[in-house]
């Protein structure tokens, strides 16, 4: 009986170590690195939240405190960016920096200052 009872107790470890190696392969590489945000290694889809935790962190040490910044974009990404950049002004309009997320931004009165695989940020001239 006791034999059995460690039989059935190796082979779920089995299956659940294969289960879980199947699906951390699934979700990509790395493997095993830290993560750049908690949502990395959650979903197959990546989240557009994912993308504007990235991009104001960087925003935030590009752009010097107490500039205005306009971030194009859902109110998801707006209220991440009052969250991740606190010593900069987040308006809706006529801001000295605008960030946008995958899109690019076509006003004459900015020029792209630096430019990410997660977006832009543009500089008023």
């Amino acid at each position: 009986m006791e034999q059995l009872r460690r039989a059935i107790i190796y082979a779920a470890a089995a299956i659940f170590a294969v289960a879980l190696v199947r699906h951390f392969y699934g979700l990509g590489a790395p493997y095993f690195a830290m993560p750049e945000t908690l949502q990395d290694h959650v979903a197959l889809i990546r989240p557009k939240s994912r993308d504007a935790i990235v991009m104001t962190r960087r925003a935030a040490l590009l752009i010097p405190r107490g500039r205005t910044v306009t971030v194009i974009g859902d109110p998801t990404v707006r209220y991440v960016a009052i969250g991740m950049m606190p010593y900069h002004a987040i308006v809706d309009e006529k801001a000295q920096y605008v960030i946008t997320l995958g899109d690019s931004f076509d006003d004459s009165r900015y020029a792209l200052q630096n430019e990410f695989p997660e977006g832009k940020i543009y500089v008023r001239r």
